[in-house]
């Protein structure tokens, strides 16, 4: 048999199961994304729906819906579970996961030390340890091993004076975190004048505690000497993609703020010992009022740091503001008499660059002037310039700063190998970047995670440490440039690329779809993809201009269906729970349905349309003279409610163009198979030299085997003979109805 094909359209298909609804509807303020089936540490079955700016909870998608995160981007969602939890992305908001009570931000926000006060304790009766400057971080940490960033630094120094020791120093207005995760704060310190870049842990305090009293001193020293890795964490914007592997998780296709650590302690502001600024007498242009200034650190690449908080002060009218600056940019402190400190140069820093507010409004800085670091113990900038004269925002125009974002398109980044919930700032992996293609998908492949990108397929092995890890390109020159199309299959990845589809099994992707061009090349969008395994079909939901279909790939017999059907953005095979099984579709208006197979057709502009089959043998071709046709036995599988209940079955003779036809029109209540047998066939066609067997159909579904009877004519003797097509066992559909 050569390949019982469809037309060039696959055949307008519907069948004879239909489309009922699965549950009342989801939410009315948008379209069904995506949905997700998971189960719970206890085993409870939820159906999640990703709908308009929501993720929804059901139970089992039957019970009440629920809110599990409100306020999102109204964009397709992905999702990986890890133990009792399962992360989220999207592409346009930050990384979350759900317990499917409470949802979380993928990162824990960092401590904001600009409210925070340091006092120094003295015992004045001893000498020792004057002239010291010492800064503190803090990280926020939770109960299961989760931290923050570290804060910015915050400092305290101490007078030359030789008749006082610090004894310990006071921390009040220490910041409570509004995360629920939140339990622990760890308050690191540097030692001593020699090093402001290692920090010590001091000691690890409850989240709800507001003040602390360091009282880690000796004489001449502290006695602090165990000290912690503090970790940068990548704190992503957004993912497009995610996935699990080796307890691991790697998301892909990202964005994240800019990592720039231009970060030096706060400089001092000092004038005379007694205040922070001075209201020069002479006229000046700021207005009465409350004024906040803040600065930042520019390096010499034009990279500025992150905005540091340090001063306001209410003025009266016309009058300008003198700051009476140590020089802040720190390498090694050097130490002068009198009450002032100064510092040698730090050759990384270009500029102090003040930024000012307007007056009585807080919170929005603007460029005030940058201040050249010198090796001079003191700087007197003046700040003169009226509010009409503030212009620019932070941050002023440079390479880098903190507040701009990197789409690292071509990366994946992973988490920490002690808890996957940390994405340390090292670990990415660029994939190659060259080729200036994105991520459209990672997928768990056991030994490593197959990474497909528009133009290529790669793979990461995550064997061993990840220093050893490698990245290898499966495939050049196909990828997959529509990533909802993706679905993995076992060992086998479905995907599209430039409207083909294929499977790749190993390192060789097959085009699947070659037999159907002109189908697929009409294809406007595809919305959805997944596998249905009660049939082994990897179905997709697309658009050809304002329509709707499925294309279902049948693996049994290689291939394709085509059914019309209302508007789905998603489709998805039910995994858990008593529906397991189930194929269901998440529509535009809000609904999930699911193919059911017990109902009559889906109706397609009001007309019943069913799937037409072909099917032809070889020409057999006899050495005798001809042969006198006798009986033809058909062996074959017929499906019910179908609109044209006929079954044609035809004898031909291609030498001289004559057939000869049967028919069955007989659809009774019961789909059993039946036995046709033709015996003193009448009609024209009686004798022939060649022929072929052909049968044409819609209520066809199974054919096992065929044979004819029939007598030769040798020098007009008859002979009786016959020729089969036996064991054919080749099922040219289900019970849904024939495709091939």
């Amino acid at each position: 048999l050569d390949n019982m094909r469809l037309d060039e359209q696959i055949g307008i298909a519907t069948t004879r199961k239909g489309y009922s609804r699965y549950n009342n509807q989801v939410d009315t303020s948008g379209i069904i994304n995506n949905l997700f089936d998971v189960n719970d540490v206890n085993s409870n079955n939820y159906l999640l729906a990703n709908i308009g700016t929501k993720l929804r909870k059901s139970a089992n998608g039957t019970g009440a819906w629920a809110d599990l995160k409100t306020g999102l981007t109204a964009s397709k969602m992905r999702m990986a579970a890890f133990g009792g939890d399962f992360v989220f992305t999207n592409g346009n908001d930050k990384p979350f996961y759900i317990d499917l009570t409470n949802n979380f931000d993928f990162n824990i926000p960092e401590p904001d030390l600009t409210s925070l006060s340091i006092s120094l304790i003295y015992e004045p009766s001893a000498t020792g340890n004057y002239n010291q400057i010492y800064y503190y971080i803090i990280v926020n940490y939770t109960t299961d091993g989760k931290f923050s960033n570290p804060s910015n630094p915050a400092f305290i120094y101490g007078l030359a004076n030789s008749t006082k020791q610090i004894t310990n120093i006071n921390l009040s207005n220490i910041p409570v975190s509004a995360d629920s995760r939140v339990s622990f704060k760890h308050i690191y310190r540097t030692k001593d004048n020699s090093d402001f870049k290692t920090f010590y842990l001091v000691d690890i305090i409850p989240n709800s505690q507001t003040t602390y009293d360091d009282i880690h001193f000796a004489v001449n020293s502290q006695d602090v000497n165990s000290t912690e890795v503090i970790t940068y964490v990548n704190t992503l914007n957004s993912a497009k993609y995610i996935t699990k592997n080796n307890d691991l998780l790697f998301f892909g296709n990202i964005n994240k703020s800019y990592t720039n650590r231009v970060t030096h302690p706060p400089f001092s502001t000092f004038h005379d010992g007694a205040s922070f600024i001075y209201s020069d007498t002479n006229a000046g242009n700021l207005a009465a009022g409350t004024y906040y200034w803040a600065y930042s650190y520019v390096d010499l690449n034009d990279n500025e740091s992150e905005l540091i908080y340090f001063i306001s002060d209410t003025v009266g009218a016309n009058v300008e503001v003198e700051f009476r600056l140590i020089n802040p940019l720190l390498n090694a402190p050097t130490f002068t008499t009198g009450n002032f400190i100064g510092f040698t140069l730090d050759p990384s820093i270009k500029y102090i660059r003040l930024y000012r507010s307007k007056v009585n409004t807080p919170n929005v800085y603007y460029w005030n002037q940058d201040i050249s670091p010198t090796v001079a113990v003191f700087s007197f900038p003046t700040d003169n310039t009226a509010d009409a004269g503030l212009g620019v925002v932070y941050p002023k125009a440079t390479v880098h700063n903190p507040t701009e974002t990197v789409d690292l398109l071509s990366s994946i980044i992973f988490s920490d190998t002690e808890n996957a919930f940390i994405l340390p700032e090292l670990n990415y992996i660029e994939i190659y970047p060259d080729d200036s293609d994105a991520i459209t998908g990672i997928f768990d492949d056991d030994n490593g995670i197959i990474i497909f990108k528009q133009n290529s397929i790669c793979k990461l092995f995550t064997n061993g440490d990840p220093s050893n890890w490698q990245v290898q390109k499966l495939v050049h020159n196909v990828g997959c440039d529509q990533p909802d199309s993706i679905y993995k299959y076992q060992t086998a990845y479905f995907f599209v690329y430039k409207n083909k589809v294929y499977i790749l099994e190993g390192s060789s992707p097959k085009e699947i779809s070659y037999k159907r061009k002109t189908t697929f090349d009409s294809v406007t969008s595809f919305l959805g993809a997944t596998f249905f395994s009660k049939f082994l079909w990897y179905v997709l939901t697309v658009q050809i201009g304002s329509n709707n279909y499925l294309l279902c790939y049948d693996l049994k017999i290689d291939c394709w269906y085509k059914f019309s059907i209302v508007e789905a953005d998603t489709v998805f095979e039910k995994q858990f729970g008593t529906d397991k099984g189930l194929l269901l579709f998440g529509s535009s208006n809000s609904y999930i349905t699911y193919y059911n197979e017990s109902v009559q057709f889906d109706f397609d502009s009001g007309a019943q349309q069913d799937i037409t089959v072909q099917l032809k043998t070889k020409i057999y071709s006899y050495d005798f003279v001809r042969m006198r046709l006798m009986f033809l036995f058909i062996d074959y599988y017929r499906l019910l409610n179908t609109s044209s209940k006929q079954i044609l079955f035809y004898l031909n003779d291609p030498t001289q163009g004559i057939s000869q036809s049967l028919n069955d029109s007989d659809e009774s209540a019961n789909e059993f198979i039946y036995r046709i047998s033709t015996d003193g066939m009448a009609g024209a066609l009686k004798r022939a030299q060649k022929i072929y067997f052909s049968l044409y159909g819609q209520a066809i579904s199974k054919i096992y085997n065929a044979r004819l009877d029939f007598n030769p004519e040798i020098w007009g003797i008859p002979r009786k003979q016959n020729t089969a097509v036996q064991g054919i066992g080749m099922q040219t559909g289900t019970k849904t109805g024939i495709n091939q």
